[in-house]
């Protein structure tokens, strides 16, 4: 007997004369066998086709010899896949997928699913913080022979709890917000506040003031000191920087920065700066960092637009920020300590006295919160300006 493949051991039954009968598996030589006529059956392998015909008859002549052969075919099986699509890519959703036979597999994200068993798939999608999940949270679809079966989960943010996400890596993947000039944003006396998260290196400058928090540039020169203030976070020494301008284009102006390696990339900071007029302060997370003399009367302001995450765009100075940004402040006063420590950490109600413009971004939007009507404008190449889970929890403010 000679079935084939030999790795299957194919299953076979031999009757001959005088009610002769053997079974057997894979290939075997009898020997002594009485002349006569012997059939032989092909038993059945589990994913395989049995040999046509599966019985055969031959004679054994006396002192000869017959092989019986028999060739099995492997059974191809139609198989299906699953796209699982979840939404926004950025979360990496969790999900469990179950099918047919037992099978389950867990993942996250995006993926491809191939050779999988015809039959009805399950996938549940898991909870991710910050964002309400698909609905519904279970769902059943068929998957068929040869054909892709595709689950789409889209995941919302909680509203109330929305940060400003800038993605800025060349020209062509940028993003920043832009808030029209306004003589209400030309304060002699002010503080700036917001909660950063930087991401990446940002791009369009290699100088220490590289990445624009936020600020009010003159656009589209060169030179030094151009604009009236700004709040910045360098990537090459992890340092962030306050500067304020009495006369642009000139060495009149002041700075004060962090240490070096005070802000590193990935780190989430509350970053505040005071000026009164004659001095400025820096604070870090509430703690004082640094001040600076103030020697001249004035600040600079032209008909500059205010930016968060960009500005100057001159020779290539685009000056992007690349990560998260929240609760964007600017108040007509130069900040208490105190003031700056006991706030940073919840969300004002908008009303505050002396709040000249407020950007929480809780809604998902560029809304000026003060109710003094400085909306932002995305300025995006393509979903570089986009809002995701803060990086810290801001709760209400307390009445005070």
């Amino acid at each position: 007997m000679d079935g084939s493949p030999d790795s299957i051991n194919s299953p076979w039954q031999l009757t001959g004369p005088d009610g002769y009968r053997r079974d057997g598996t894979g290939d075997e030589t009898l020997t002594g066998r009485a002349p006569g006529e012997y059939t032989l059956t092909w038993g059945a392998v589990a994913g395989w086709s049995v040999p046509d015909p599966s019985s055969e008859t031959q004679t054994v002549a006396d002192g000869g010899t017959i092989t019986f052969s028999g060739t099995y075919t492997e059974q191809t099986i139609p198989l299906g896949a699953i796209a699982v699509d979840a939404a926004p890519d950025s979360i990496d959703a969790p999900w469990q997928l179950t099918g047919p036979d037992g099978y389950s597999r867990e993942g996250m994200g995006d993926e491809m699913l191939l050779d999988l068993a015809p039959g009805d798939y399950t996938i549940t999608w898991g909870a991710v913080s910050g964002y309400d999940g698909p609905s519904p949270g279970s769902e059943t679809k068929a998957v068929t022979a040869d054909a892709t079966t595709t689950f789409e989960g889209d995941y919302t943010l909680v509203a109330g709890e929305v940060a400003l996400d800038l993605t800025n890596v060349d020209l062509g993947q940028s993003g920043y917000v832009r808030i029209a000039d306004d003589p209400g944003l030309e304060p002699q006396v002010f503080t700036l506040e917001a909660w950063i998260t930087p991401e990446g290196a940002g791009f369009g400058g290699a100088d220490i003031y590289r990445n624009i928090i936020i600020g009010k540039s003159i656009e589209g020169q060169t030179g030094v000191n151009l604009g009236s203030w700004s709040m910045t976070w360098s990537a090459v020494n992890e340092a962030v920087y306050f500067s304020v301008v009495h006369q642009a284009n000139s060495s009149q102006a002041a700075n004060v920065r962090t240490p070096d390696g005070a802000v590193p990339a990935g780190s989430t900071v509350h970053v505040a700066g005071t000026f009164d007029g004659n001095s400025l302060v820096l604070y870090v997370d509430g703690s004082l960092v640094g001040t600076a003399d103030f020697s001249w009367d004035g600040v600079y302001y032209g008909d500059d637009d205010v930016l968060i995450g960009a500005g100057n765009f001159a020779l290539g100075f685009y000056r992007r920020f690349d990560g998260v940004i929240d609760d964007v402040r600017i108040w007509d006063h130069a900040r208490s300590a105190e003031q700056v420590a006991a706030n940073m950490s919840c969300r004002l109600t908008g009303d505050e006295t002396g709040l000249l413009a407020y950007w929480g971004f809780e809604t998902g939007t560029l809304v000026d919160d003060s109710g003094n009507g400085h909306d932002g404008v995305a300025e995006d190449t393509g979903g570089n300006v986009s809002f995701v889970v803060p990086r810290a929890t801001l709760p209400g403010c307390p009445p005070r």
